[in-house]
C-alpha cells in the first residue's frame, strides 16, 4: 500500500468561504454595533430609575433599602467566591 503524501496535497479552494468586508466597511459595522450597544445601556438605566422613582413614590425609602440590600447580597457573592477558592 502506498503511503500518502501529505507534503503535496493542495489547500482546500476557497471560492465556499463568504467574502469579507473591505475594512472601513467593517469598521462602520463595528461602530454601529457599539452606538447600538450604548444606547441599550442608556435605556436600561432610564428605565431602573423610572422604576425606583415610581416605587419610591408608593414606598418612601424603597431605593434607599434596595441598595441596602444590594450592598448585603453583593458581600454575601463575594465572601461565597472567596470561600470556594480556598
Amino acid at each position: 500500500m502506498p503511503k500518502p503524501n501529505f507534503h503535496s496535497a493542495r489547500p482546500p479552494a476557497r471560492s465556499h468561504l463568504p467574502k469579507l468586508p473591505p475594512a472601513t466597511e467593517s469598521d462602520q459595522w463595528l461602530e454601529s454595533f457599539q452606538q447600538t450597544d450604548q444606547s441599550l445601556y442608556n435605556l436600561m438605566a432610564m428605565e431602573v430609575w423610572a422604576i425606583a422613582t415610581t416605587m419610591d413614590g408608593i414606598l418612601p425609602g424603597f431605593w434607599n433599602r434596595f441598595m441596602e440590600n444590594r450592598q448585603v447580597a453583593l458581600k454575601q457573592v463575594m465572601h461565597q467566591k472567596q470561600s470556594k477558592e480556598k
